[in-house]
């Protein structure tokens, strides 16, 4: 059925290229229905105290769009110890397992999952306690657990080539793999564009000298995400896995 349009000089028939334009845009899709959809959160073989610096989020998302514009999530860190949190990453709901590093040993955590209507605009804040539209898991991580943490750049970091990766890494001492005197921990691999679980173990774009930087004199520009994992004598990836991840952006 053709649409009418009441215009001044009276009554026009559309074409039905224009009944398309006008339900493109006068309908309601339903991504923008607000308050649909739960989310669910876990952390495989998760023990009390946990001896990693860093967790995997396994998500699990019901009648949520997975259309960027349409809906995403947040996760947030909550430090129970210090009794402070902040937003840690956004990402579309299309990743359903994500890295949380940086998590310092002796502290307790929560780390919490929330759905957001709408696409992503820097600064927000979603609603951690409106059930079921977010979760969480508590952490209490060991003293002495294996750590890792990129210090630099900082998240959604505007960089220019080249520029250095720099981290932190405590509890775990480090080894040049290409040496024949290992005697330590184990050594580091660093992954470009990684998007998968960081507990699997994969081939990386960077091995590891026993030095806690790394220059970057490559790269497409764009967004980049940088993943940094410790790995053991035989390149093997620990268990618990301990890691970190930034997003940045660089420029042409």
């Amino acid at each position: 059925m053709l649409l009418l349009a009441a215009l001044s000089s009276g009554c026009v028939i559309l074409t039905e290229d224009d009944e398309d334009a006008w339900e493109a845009k006068y309908s309601v899709p339903d991504c923008l229905k607000a308050g649909q959809g739960n989310i669910e959160v876990a952390v495989d073989g998760l023990t009390s105290p946990w001896p990693s610096s860093s967790v995997a989020l396994n998500l699990t998302i019901n009648d949520f769009t997975d259309d960027p514009e349409c809906g995403h999530y947040q996760i947030f860190v909550e430090d129970r110890t210090a009794g402070s949190g902040a937003a840690y990453q956004t990402h579309g709901a299309e990743r359903l397992v994500v890295p949380v590093g940086g998590l310092e040993p002796g502290r307790d955590y929560r780390v919490w999952a929330a759905l957001v209507d709408g696409a992503y605009v820097p600064g927000e804040t979603a609603a951690l306690s409106d059930e079921p539209r977010a979760d969480s898991v508590d952490v209490s991580i060991d003293e002495g657990a294996r750590y890792v943490t990129i210090v630099s750049p900082q998240e959604d970091a505007e960089v220019d080539l080249p520029f250095a990766l720099e981290f932190v890494v405590r509890n775990f001492e480090l080894d040049d793999p290409q040496t024949s005197d290992i005697t330590g921990d184990g050594h580091w691999h660093v992954y470009t564009d990684f998007d998968g679980d960081p507990t699997v173990d994969l081939p990386p774009s960077y091995v590891a000298d026993a030095g806690t930087s790394l220059s970057i004199n490559d790269a497409d520009p764009g967004e980049r995400r940088y993943l940094i994992r410790l790995h053991g004598q035989e390149h093997q990836v620990l268990s618990p896995a301990a890691f970190d991840e930034v997003t940045i952006e660089i420029d042409d």
